[in-house]
């Protein structure tokens, strides 16, 4: 369980999240700095509740979860074939590794052609094995669909880990800037910078259900 902060539709929330066998559930605290108003919990209460006994519902939120960690555990394993290696510099258990397109690879996924057409830096922790921080940004415009949609120059995306109070590495920034435009659709505009914090352990198995307590009550302890 997580406490997130993001922008959705020029709005500054700020959510609590947990991971459960049914994916993850969202219980928003407060809206531009604003806590919501006992209608605004109510309402999100009973959505909350529709989901959980609703199976097709909890169905879909767990594809969705599920589908999400694949899609980024399919572009992290493509980064050795889709971009160039070099520069690679050590400090203490720390090393920096930067990164550019790499020639003659042009993938069919629209998202593994973004991350293909990047240059950036990967630093790593040399002890552990993990990754700490990714920044990319787009150094050219790039073309998709046969030259019917583009990406812009100038976009970027980045993410921090670090080591949590159990010593697990958790996520916690995301910022995805991707600007372009799709011909006879309409603009593209990915913009979201999300942090993390105040992660908390969770026991397992745990289901939807028996975490709505955990979301709603600030107060109630970690599950153990």
């Amino acid at each position: 369980m997580y406490t997130a902060t993001y922008t959705k539709d020029s709005v500054v929330n700020v959510a609590r999240r947990i991971e459960t066998d049914d994916g993850v559930l969202t219980w928003v605290i407060s809206h531009n700095g604003v806590p919501l108003s006992d209608s605004e919990k109510a309402s999100q209460r009973a959505a909350l509740n529709n989901l959980i006994s609703s199976p097709d519902l909890l169905d879909r939120n767990r594809k969705a979860t599920q589908a999400d960690a694949l899609r980024i555990n399919t572009l992290l394993q493509d980064l050795p074939d889709s971009v160039q290696f070099d520069c690679i510099e050590r400090s203490g258990d720390t090393a920096s590794v930067h990164f550019s397109p790499r020639a003659g690879y042009a993938p069919w996924n629209i998202e593994q052609r973004v991350i293909a057409g990047m240059s950036g830096t990967l630093k790593l922790n040399l002890n552990e094995t993990r990754l700490i921080t990714a920044d990319g940004t787009m150094q050219d415009d790039l073309s998709l669909l046969f030259g019917l949609g583009r990406i812009y120059k100038g976009s970027s995306v980045s993410l921090k880990r670090a080591t949590t109070v159990t010593g697990a590495w958790e996520t916690t920034s995301v910022s995805t800037h991707i600007n372009g435009q799709i011909f006879f659709l309409k603009t593209i505009a990915q913009n979201r910078d999300e942090t993390r914090s105040d992660y908390c352990p969770v026991k397992r198995p745990l289901s939807a259900q028996n975490a709505l307590p955990y979301l709603e009550d600030p107060q109630c302890p970690p599950i153990r």
